[in-house]
């Protein structure tokens, strides 16, 4: 019987590459998109891929906004992970139209074009749970909190990378309401994720994104501002994004959040005794330097939905860290022809 095939979009991200992992071992075909030709082979040359280079297939959607962008990648599909969203540049001033209508523009025409391919069963989203939190640090935020829209001008990258999400989320479900979609649609609304990215070849490529949030504090640096402390290890994020293609509990168009260690949540700082604890060598040879202080808001979160449905308990902070910083380790000791 012929096996399945999954589009991944955003293959070459730290998300969207833990997905491919995970399909291709779950004994799926995945055809994967990135938007440079550079990166196919970046892909192709990585182990997992090496191992099943017979159910991978790379291929270029260079802008994603265009209405037909994914069609030719949707032939012959019957799952579909959209995980990539573009991340707006750090400039003065990011305006909506450049920071927030590439992920509308791109989540919506994916999901019109999915309408015109027989087959599709479920197309999974890769949302945030910054659609779902808010500013109280005492409120438990979970699947049906879900937040106003914040409108720009916006002079950072983050905040606009949040906002654009909500508005995508909300044009889904705009979407679903108008359309009504055969085929079921799951949002996961992740949080800081962290973890090993097998197509980080260096060590600054791996300190990127959230997990340069997760590694500062052990690197010696320090963020401009507190962080929320919730965190979900990469590995988890993967595999629930592949099982909520055919679970079973899932009958509707269906969000979750992701997120670990309960609604207590995590101190970035406790990255420093992991990394005292795991990794003596390196500490004392100076690879993780420590003397970060990275600040912790809090928020509340709760992730026990997503727990019960996938029947699973996502892994916790410390092992987050030890995944991360062993890789970051790992490229550093390479880097330096050293073994710590």
């Amino acid at each position: 019987m012929p096996k399945d095939l999954v589009l991944i979009t955003g293959g070459s991200g730290n998300t969207g590459n833990a997905c491919v992992i995970h399909a291709l071992k779950a004994g799926y075909r995945v055809r994967t998109t990135v938007r440079r030709e550079s990166a196919i082979a970046q892909i192709e040359s990585a182990p997992t891929a090496q191992e099943s280079s017979d159910d991978l297939e790379v291929v270029v959607v260079p802008d994603m906004t265009k209405d037909d962008a994914f069609l030719p990648a949707l032939q012959g599909v019957t799952y579909v992970l959209h995980v990539a969203s573009p991340m707006p540049n750090k400039t003065d001033n990011i305006d909506e139209e450049n920071a927030i209508a590439p992920a509308v523009q791109g989540t919506t025409s994916l999901l019109k074009l999915a309408l015109k391919v027989p087959g599709i069963k479920r197309v999974v989203i890769t949302s945030t749970v910054g659609v779902v939190v808010g500013d109280s640090e005492s409120e438990i935020y979970n699947e049906n909190t879900i937040q106003p829209i914040p409108h720009g001008p916006f002079t950072e990258a983050g905040p606009a990378y949040f906002a654009s999400k909500r508005f995508a989320y909300r044009a889904t479900r705009d979407f679903i309401a108008t359309h009504k979609p055969t085929y079921i649609i799951v949002n996961l609304m992740p949080s800081y994720i962290v973890g090993r990215w097998e197509l980080a070849l260096t060590a600054a490529a791996l300190a990127s994104g959230s997990n340069g949030i997760a590694l500062s504090s052990i690197l010696g640096g320090l963020m401009p501002r507190p962080v929320t402390g919730i965190t979900v290890h990469v590995a988890d994020v993967a595999r629930i994004h592949v099982e909520a293609m055919t679970n079973e509990q899932i009958r509707t168009h269906e969000d979750f959040v992701l997120n670990a260690d309960g609604t207590d949540g995590v101190v970035w700082t406790n990255t420093i005794k992991i990394a005292e604890k795991h990794f003596p060598k390196a500490v004392a040879k100076g690879i993780l330097p420590l003397g970060g202080n990275t600040r912790t808001s809090r928020r509340r979160v709760d992730g026990s939905k997503t727990e019960k449905v996938f029947r699973m308990k996502m892994a916790p902070f410390e092992e987050q860290i030890v995944s991360v910083a062993g890789q970051y380790v790992e490229l550093t000791e390479k880097q330096q022809g050293q073994k710590a």
